[in-house]
């Protein structure tokens, strides 16, 4: 019996041995797996403000393609009463001048 109590023992101390190696592993592990959670939230966190900023953007510039729509309307309205206006004083100036030299002349 003496030839195996050692051969056990060796066996009994070399699990030991192989448990503690995991348990040192498994805790590595565990501090991996906490530190890729918490890069992640702060990921996460990141990703949702940067979708906030990208709405709030996206909001602004379709004000701003508002805005600028509505002051392209509101210029080419405005041309377009200059142009009616030029053309008006261009019609009607040549006719006053050959009215007045008629007046004149007559």
């Amino acid at each position: 019996m003496s030839n195996t109590e050692p051969k056990y023992n060796d066996k009994i101390s070399l699990i030991k041995d192989n448990i503690k190696f995991q348990d040192i592993q498994l805790e590595k592990l565990e501090q991996g797996i906490d530190k890729l959670e918490y890069a992640s939230e702060n990921i996460k966190n990141e990703l949702v403000d940067q979708n906030k900023m990208m709405n709030n953007l996206q909001t602004d510039i379709n004000e701003k393609k508002n805005n600028i729509n509505i002051l392209t309307g509101k210029i080419k309205k405005l041309y377009e009463k200059k142009s009616c206006w030029i053309l008006t004083i261009g019609i009607l100036l040549p006719l006053l001048i050959i009215i007045i030299l008629a007046i004149i002349y007559s």
